[in-house]
């Protein structure tokens, strides 16, 4: 473990009105490098970017300090005391490369259209929110443990992997990939809204009360192993196979060729 002195180059405070009452925002600015992972604590927010290096803060006191750096993480959020700090606090932070965000607690994280060919993964700890502009991807990895949720508008990606643990949700508004994996332990649910094309293979893997809802959805190939109460829905593809224990079933809109192993009263049904 390598920790790094954090820099701060300048505060500048701009007055703004709420109201009757002038208010003071204060943005710090920090000269820090050499990272590639970030780590957001508490109900704070974050705006990330692509390009140069660059870390602000607005809304943090003077004299307080929620940022460190530990090797190639960036760590905001909680003070070098580990304490949180109460009052909501802004960050933004452009990097070159971004490899893994991790969310602790209630925060929000804003991440700016991303394009890159290395792999990105989210972490979410707690009941916070990523919010994720249009983004191409080779390999992208959601895992959420708790209520968080994941709202994405477009992602297109080589690889996508979902692991939701809770009752957390991943919604995506039009996605195209190679392939995607989806595991749901819990109540959690996953889906899209508008277009979505999958080349190759869906996998999706419930135990427990979630639902897979990929009814706009093109495959190739879907399967779908279920135990509990999950459902799974689909739109159109070449083969689908399903496997349940339980009262979870399989909807699906059209498929060349299905085969089933159910235990319990479970379907696998084709719907109008």
């Amino acid at each position: 473990m390598r920790v790094i002195q954090v820099i701060l180059l300048c505060s500048t405070t701009l007055l703004g009105a709420t109201g009757s009452h002038a208010t003071e925002v204060v943005t710090h600015t920090y000269q820090i490098q050499g990272f590639n992972r970030v780590v957001l604590s508490g109900h704070h927010e974050l705006e990330l970017s692509l390009g140069d290096f660059s870390v602000q803060v607005q809304g943090m006191q003077d004299g307080d300090t929620l940022i460190s750096q530990d090797d190639n993480t960036l760590f905001m959020g909680k003070s070098q005391q580990g304490l949180y700090y109460d009052e909501p606090v802004k960050f933004r932070v452009s990097l070159p490369e971004l490899e893994r965000v991790t969310l602790r607690g209630s925060g929000r994280v804003f991440v700016r259209p991303v394009t890159t060919n290395q792999a990105l993964n989210f972490e979410l700890q707690g009941s916070g929110s990523v919010y994720l502009h249009d983004g191409e991807f080779t390999d992208l990895t959601f895992v959420l443990g708790g209520s968080g949720d994941v709202d994405a508008s477009g992602i297109a990606v080589e690889r996508l992997v979902v692991n939701i643990a809770g009752s957390g949700a991943v919604q995506i508004g039009t996605l195209r990939a190679a392939s995607t994996l989806v595991s749901i332990g819990g109540s959690g649910d996953f889906g899209v809204i508008d277009d979505c094309v999958v080349v190759d293979d869906v996998t999706v893997n419930i135990a427990g009360s979630g639902d897979f809802n990929g009814e706009t959805c093109a495959v190739d190939a879907a399967s779908a192993n279920i135990i509990g109460s999950g459902d799974v829905r689909i739109g159109s593809a070449g083969r689908v196979n399903a496997n349940i224990i339980g009262s979870g079933n399989v909807y699906y809109r059209a498929a060349d060729t299905t085969s089933a192993s159910i235990l319990g009263s479970g379907e696998l049904k084709k719907i109008d």
